[in-house]
């Protein structure tokens, strides 16, 4: 499952959940290659540490569609980006980073999982907590996009949840942020998650 909040409104998605079907995709795709995409995080400390940490436990990072920006599996250890479905490298590499970041924060994903199976929190309790993981991959994303951007690393572009984490726009708070994905349907992913994972 593809849990990757969109962006807000003011801001470009690299996972376009909400606009996937209203912008054609790329005729040649956005990057030649996955290590284009590595060789922009590598000029970054925090995002080559992401990168290289992914690296030693294993995982596969792949150019391939997956109908989004991005996508991680937790089980196969496998990233997944999608050259179709990202309009530019610099969109890539922020795709990337996001996707890194799940990766870091799998095991807190996979506690939520094991929680809602043993039935000891209810769905919204489960949905509120996923989507509060996600908000911190945003804010990570986010602190470590925007320090590449100044260094002139990045272009300000890959800073894809800059404006909106920023008060007073959509994403500035935690509670901002919930309310958005109450009614963009990504909660609802939460809670459909939640039923899948009873007995």
């Amino acid at each position: 499952m593809d849990d990757r909040p969109p962006a807000p409104a003011e801001v470009s998605s690299t996972d376009p959940i909400a606009t996937a079907a209203l912008a054609p995709a790329p005729a040649q795709g956005s990057f030649q290659s996955i290590d284009e995409v590595k060789t922009q995080l590598n000029k970054n400390p925090d995002a080559k540490a992401l990168l290289d940490a992914a690296s030693r436990d294993g995982v596969q990072i792949l150019s391939a569609d997956t109908r989004t920006g991005g996508k991680f599996d937790p089980v196969n250890k496998i990233i997944r980006i999608d050259p179709n479905r990202t309009t530019d490298l610099n969109d890539a590499t922020s795709a990337l980073l996001y996707e890194l970041l799940r990766y870091k924060y799998s095991k807190d994903q996979l506690n939520l999982d094991k929680q809602a199976k043993a039935g000891t929190l209810t769905a919204d309790q489960y949905a509120t907590e996923c989507e509060r993981i996600s908000y911190e991959y945003m804010q990570e994303h986010h602190a470590i996009a925007a320090k590449a951007v100044q260094a002139g690393n990045w272009a300000a572009s890959t800073d894809t949840y800059g404006r909106g984490l920023t008060p007073p726009r959509s994403y500035s708070t935690f509670d901002k942020y919930l309310a958005v994905q109450k009614t963009n349907g990504h909660y609802q992913n939460f809670l459909n998650r939640w039923q899948s994972l009873q007995p």
